[in-house]
Parts: structure tokens; sequence; C-alpha cells
């Protein structure tokens, strides 16, 4: 997928995947199907999608089985959502912040494509 805005689609669309079979699993957990609305939210802007996609992450790793009755971490999750929202925000950096990302980023194994000022 190369397109920024079928990546958003596809991104959104897996977290309402999730969302619906959380719903499925468990209807008393609204903890989760609030976090879960909390990262689709977080997710659902171009630039989150630009990064994400630049860095080949998977859309629907979000659904991806760990075990027989249990999908990815959500919370896993939401802590790539919240990187890739902080490095939309790089320029608002400080020197300290942006070395770490670098760091993060020579190290990831998402392999991030990341173009640091």
């Amino acid at each position: 997928m190369t397109n920024v805005a079928d990546f958003r689609a596809s991104l959104v669309a897996a977290i309402d995947a999730r969302i619906a079979y959380e719903k499925d699993k468990d209807a008393d957990n609204m903890s989760m199907r609030k976090t879960l609305a909390n990262i689709r939210k977080s997710a659902d802007h171009d630039r989150i999608a630009e990064i994400m996609l630049a860095s080949q992450c998977d859309t629907n790793r979000i659904n991806r089985s760990e075990r027989s009755n249990a999908r990815y971490n959500v919370y896993a999750y939401e802590k790539d959502i919240n990187i890739a929202r902080s490095i939309a925000r790089v320029n608002a950096l400080n020197h300290y912040t942006r070395a770490i990302f670098c760091q993060w980023a020579c190290n990831s194994p998402q392999k991030w494509a990341l173009k640091i000022p």
C-alpha cells in the first residue's frame, strides 16, 4: 500500500474490527473499548498514517492472534500510535528527545524511516 488515504482507511478499519472483536468477546469490558476508541481517534489523521506507512507498519497488526484466545496487546499498540504522534510533532521537541527518537529508530524492529531535522 503506497497511498496515505488508503493506509489511513485500512488502519481505522482494523481498529474498528478490533473494537467489534472485543465487544463480542466481552461486552462488559468498557475499559478496553474506551482505550480502542482513543486509539482510533489518535490514529485517524493523515500525518500519523503517513508516518506509519513510511515505517512499513502493518495496519492489521492490532488484530494479529497471539494465542488461540488473545490478540495483539492493545496497550502496546497504543504506544506505537503515541510514538507516531510524537514523531509528527518532532519539530517542537528538544534536542534530547530528538536524540532518543533517533536511537529508537536505529534499533526499531519496524525500521521506521525517519528524517529528523
